[in-house]
């Protein structure tokens, strides 16, 4: 008799979990999924989530759509698992456009692996994500009632949140800022039409620069290829430098000399705007942390990009250069996708300028071969040593017959 109930007590629990299991499957089938608007980021979807699923609680909201457990609804944690809402249904395919600034993080150089002293791990939260770290949201009233009249609703466009974005690229309007208090941000979310009474407007006249910098912002967003690491793009960025002179050998920064190039290329109203706006006092600042790895906001790094390089795709370029010249083992990312396998090819391609060096002159010498053929040089020297110690020494050599090219 007490192996019935047994049984009968075995076969009731089971049961009770198959029913809990489909009642928690079919309430995640219940939850209707918000379309993401165009250059929306992720904090206006979580917000619109709330509202077309009536949640009161935008703690729930946030935690049940980013399978994240916290007290506060800003610094709820993105890493969540693959089943959580927003993975499955917002990241399954890569070619969608960007919700957070995670990717162009990466590729102006942000250092994510290391955590000490110096550089601490920044956390991956939804508002770090989605306002890039800074105190003020953004937005441009033309695309405000645009959006409404379009869509129903007023959005946070993701290109406005770029803290070196204060114009915008469309409608060539000074960007309305809004201020919350973090006392604000830990029980609900806002959307622009809540926030309002918050904003702060700028109606005097940015130069061009701005501009040209909100441009650079927008191209850098839809960039989806895959990034270079930070030891290449900060050797690309510090490389430049060193060419117009405003580092030493030591990659020192010679402040004089950087303080008066910046000022005689973007003005004193410029630097003025950097220091009201970005709460950056003094250019230095922009490079610094680049060259002694104290921490530092990788998004402002986009003045720099424009300063130096001009546009995002010159500045990509000297990336997959130094990649390859540099760093050697890597994979580049051409413009059509294609991938490229460089250590190989590169090698091949810099021994046979070396051959034929030998072979075209009786007296051959390494300072002719580097000027001639600069790129090779540094690459055989650097990753390809012993070759071209045995090929071509230091020393050079009195004859032909010398030479062994295996």
């Amino acid at each position: 008799m007490q192996v019935i109930k047994q049984v009968l007590l075995q076969y009731a629990e089971k049961k009770q979990v198959n029913l809990s299991c489909k009642k928690f499957a079919r309430s995640a089938m219940q939850f209707h999924m918000p379309v993401a608007m165009p250059n929306e980021n992720l904090y206006g979807l979580v917000a619109r989530f709330a509202i077309l699923n009536g949640l009161t609680n935008h703690l729930q909201a946030s935690q049940r759509f980013l399978h994240s457990q916290h007290y506060s609804v800003a610094d709820t944690m993105l890493d969540g698992d693959e089943d959580c809402l927003y993975r499955q249904y917002y990241l399954a395919d890569a070619d969608k456009s960007q919700l957070t600034l995670e990717r162009l993080r990466a590729h102006l150089g942000e250092v994510q692996e290391i955590d000490s002293v110096l550089v601490p791990a920044r956390k991956s939260t939804l508002q770090n994500e989605s306002f890039g770290d800074t105190a003020f949201w953004r937005y441009c009233p033309e695309c405000y009632r645009h959006d409404i009249a379009a869509h129903g609703v007023g959005y946070w466009h993701l290109a406005h949140q770029l803290p070196t974005t204060l114009i915008c690229t469309d409608h060539h309007l000074n960007l309305h800022e809004i201020t919350l208090k973090k006392k604000y941000l830990h029980d609900r979310l806002w959307l622009i039409d809540d926030a309002l009474k918050f904003q702060k407007t700028f109606d005097s006249p940015l130069d061009e620069h701005w501009l040209h910098i909100a441009e650079i912002g927008d191209v850098a967003l839809d960039d989806n290829e895959k990034p270079h690491s930070s030891a290449v793009i900060r050797q690309t960025i510090i490389s430049v430098l060193r060419q117009h002179r405003l580092v030493d050998a030591r990659e020192a920064l010679k402040v004089n000399a950087f303080e008066a190039s910046f000022l005689a290329f973007f003005g004193e109203d410029f630097i003025s705007t950097l220091n009201q706006r970005l709460q950056i006092k003094k250019p230095r600042y922009l490079v610094t942390e680049l060259l002694h790895g104290f921490k530092g906001r990788a998004l402002n790094r986009l003045v720099l990009v424009y300063w130096l390089f001009g546009t995002w795709q010159y500045f990509k370029l000297c990336c997959d250069w130094h990649a390859v010249f540099n760093t050697g083992n890597v994979t580049v990312y051409s413009l059509n996708q294609r991938i490229i396998e460089q250590q190989d090819k590169v090698k091949a391609q810099s021994r046979e300028l070396c051959e034929s060096y030998l072979l075209s002159t009786d007296k051959p010498n390494r300072i002719e071969f580097c000027r001639m053929f600069y790129s090779s040089f540094r690459w055989l020297l650097n990753h390809d040593r012993d070759w071209f110690d045995r090929v071509l020494p230091v020393d050079g050599y009195l004859h032909q017959k010398k030479l062994r090219f295996e």
